[in-house]
């Protein structure tokens, strides 16, 4: 069986990673798989190919990056939940022979303006979607907060200032909605959080959703001498370390940035030592700020195995995420991790006091508490000997690939009695 893979990205942000490693995967297994990506890396990796090329795209991509500041970004609130417009055909995808090969096209984060909702409708092939988010069943937005208008349909959408009800959410809905209605796409949910959300969807609620845990490779994420990496990273042995990543760390929004920042101010009496792997960088002066250490873009896995097991304890301050790899490559190492309750798909992996901590939605008092519990409780590495059982049971990459292989191979053998 031939496997494409399409994806905005390859090992960049969450979903660009976990679609690598899927896809990584399945060729150690044998199967002939291939990543078609809109972006790259910049390295060389196996069986990936990036789809824009030459100055007309470079010109073409300008002019209607221009054309979305102008019409679309322009009308979001500050402060809302990241959008993809995905109007305008970027680049020709369909009469590419890596997809008129294929026996079944997966679609995973396709936002930046990778496809349009026309070119998914225009594919002839198996479909699969894995869920990186809920762009796929909203009307632009890749979270929606409190939001359920997706469940209808969208428009008049809380994070626009337009107020209007035929918004540009209410038309990117009615897109996706004629683009797939005739579409038989199965959708693949990591978390059980996304794969309510989907369910309850107008756009995907008669779709088979199947849900499929992230997952991470034990050998790689492991428990490693946590001297040894704090002397690697000039870390004081006796420090209380705590350890956060994401994208521009200190102002991601749906990161959770203004809580951990809370965090960081309440602890500033402490013996703490924070550390924050990811891009951005520290630009508060504020005293309480002095024991912040940007590592910077880890993109080597044993990098960042490194900084798992430095630490003491990872987290997840998101207000609504799907199920980060960062949680389960921390808990991979042994090392716990604090999240907050109803903010996604973290349940499905953190036990409340049993590997970890669930503190009450945005309280940032509870997540501090989460801190001195988890300090105490795992004295005797109780706590981290959980928490990397639960990976081993439930979110192993093996496990993860092996699913979407008998996925592939149910979805032909139906595809060949019809």
């Amino acid at each position: 069986m031939k496997i494409v893979h399409l994806s905005t990205f390859t090992a960049e942000g969450g979903a660009g990673i976990a679609t690598f490693r899927i896809h990584k995967k399945l060729l150690e297994k044998g199967v002939m798989s291939d990543l078609l990506v809109l972006r790259s890396s910049g390295t060389q990796l196996p069986a990936v190919t990036e789809v824009k090329t030459g100055w007309l795209y470079r010109a073409k991509d300008y002019f209607f990056y221009r054309f979305d500041i102008f019409f679309f970004i322009k009308k979001i609130r500050p402060g809302a939940q990241k959008f993809s417009f995905n109007y305008f055909r970027r680049i020709s995808i369909n009469k590419h022979s890596l997809i008129r090969n294929a026996d079944i096209v997966c679609l995973y984060w396709v936002g930046a303006n990778f496809l349009t909702p026309k070119q998914i409708g225009r594919m002839n092939k198996p479909m699969i979607w894995r869920l990186s988010d809920k762009w796929p069943f909203t009307g632009g937005c890749h979270y929606s907060n409190d939001c359920k208008r997706y469940e209808d349909h969208c428009g008049n959408c809380p994070q626009l200032i337009t107020n209007k009800k035929k918004d540009f959410t209410w038309f990117g809905w009615k897109r996706k909605h004629q683009a797939w209605q005739n579409k038989n796409i199965t959708v693949v949910a990591p978390s059980r959080w996304i794969a309510d959300a989907a369910g309850r969807s107008s756009l995907f609620k008669n779709n088979s959703i199947i849900r499929i845990p992230t997952g991470v490779d034990p050998d790689v994420f492991k428990p490693m001498s946590k001297e040894e990496a704090r002397k690697a990273l000039n870390i004081p042995i006796a420090s209380k370390v705590i350890l956060f990543g994401a994208y521009n760390a200190l102002r991601s929004i749906y990161k959770g940035a203004i809580y951990f920042r809370k965090m960081i101010e309440q602890l500033a009496g402490e013996d703490c030592t924070f550390l924050i792997f990811g891009a951005g960088k520290n630009d508060y002066t504020d005293d309480s700020y002095k024991n912040v250490r940007f590592l910077g873009a880890l993109r080597d896995e044993s990098d960042l195995c490194q900084a798992y097991n430095a630490a003491d304890i990872f987290i997840c301050s998101s207000t609504e995420d799907n199920l980060p790899n960062t949680v389960l490559e921390s808990m991979a190492c042994g090392t716990p991790c604090i999240a907050f309750k109803d903010s996604g798909g973290v349940v499905d992996v953190i036990e409340h006091k049993a590997n970890g901590y669930l503190a009450e939605f945005k309280n940032v008092e509870d997540m501090v508490a989460g801190i001195s519990w988890i300090n105490d409780a795992n004295k005797e590495g109780k706590i981290s000997a959980n928490a990397r059982e639960k990976i081993l049971k439930e979110f192993t990459l093996e496990k993860q690939v092996d699913s979407f292989i008998a996925l592939y191979r149910s979805i032909l053998d139906s595809s060949k009695t019809t």
